[in-house]
């Protein structure tokens, strides 16, 4: 299998932002629009995520569409500071559905992928010559899991070999563990190995195998995971990404 083809430039790798899900435990404050459309100083939370993108290089991006897919897609489409493309889905795919349902449109061999609904400040460039250096299959973004008990427990060993992923293990026995940010660098040709149909999951039905392959690796930061994906974590967010009050948040 040929793995990790060097790239020059940011712009050269696709990135693919998992954003259409239904977001059900955000129904109780959002109801009319997709979560990541939900507002965060006035700007929907995928604007905050995809200029962020942006500043570092990247100028193609993918939306995995589905829940009320015509707020992302209109929103979306007029903006020519990138290149805009969409995956939509007619029925609920999984996160690993989408990623497999977008494959026709995605032009890269190493793909950057993202959730729609957390975002983190951290080095593109460093994670993506730590993924080429390592010759690695899919690297994970990990941060600390602080006070969570909700996320995707890492653990790596030694050589930032991921050797075990527990998606939204809750045990507070296993707080200060690893918790994924939801961002991956993936070779494509190792996912088309995989012969997985939709729908499936991401977190618990490709991850095992990518683990299981023993060049699935975890880069480790220090910065703080912001997300939206409960109504307590959206409130936090506007003072997480805007420690200055220059943010409040309008639903």
């Amino acid at each position: 299998m040929s793995i990790n083809k060097r790239y020059k430039r940011n712009s050269d790798i696709d990135v693919l932002i998992l954003c259409g899900g239904y977001g059900s435990r955000l129904q109780p404050i959002i109801s009319d629009r997709p979560k990541g459309m939900i507002l965060i100083g006035g700007r929907p939370f995928l604007d905050i995520l995809v200029d962020e993108l942006l500043r570092n290089d990247f100028r193609r991006i993918i939306f995995c569409v589905g829940y009320l897919k015509e707020h992302i897609i209109n929103h979306f489409k007029y903006r020519r500071d990138a290149e805009f493309i969409f995956s939509e889905e007619t029925f609920p795919l999984g996160t690993g559905g989408a990623i497999l349902n977008a494959l026709p449109k995605i032009h890269s061999e190493t793909l950057l992928i993202l959730n729609g609904d957390s975002f983190c400040k951290f080095s593109f460039d460093k994670f993506i010559h730590f993924h080429y250096s390592m010759k690695s299959y899919v690297t994970l973004v990990l941060a600390n899991r602080k006070e969570r008990c909700d996320g995707g427990v890492v653990l790596l060993n030694e050589s930032a070999v991921i050797h075990s992923f527990q998606e939204k293990k809750n045990d507070k026995n296993t707080i200060n563990a690893l918790i994924s940010a939801g961002i991956y660098l993936l070779e494509l040709d190792f996912l088309r190995s995989l012969k997985y149909m939709s729908p499936c999951s991401l977190e618990y039905d490709l991850m095992p195998k990518l683990v299981e392959s023993k060049k699935c690796y975890g880069f480790v930061i220090n910065s703080e995971l912001v997300d939206i994906g409960t109504p307590e974590r959206y409130l936090q967010a506007s003072s997480l990404l805007f420690p200055n009050g220059c943010g409040d948040t309008n639903v």
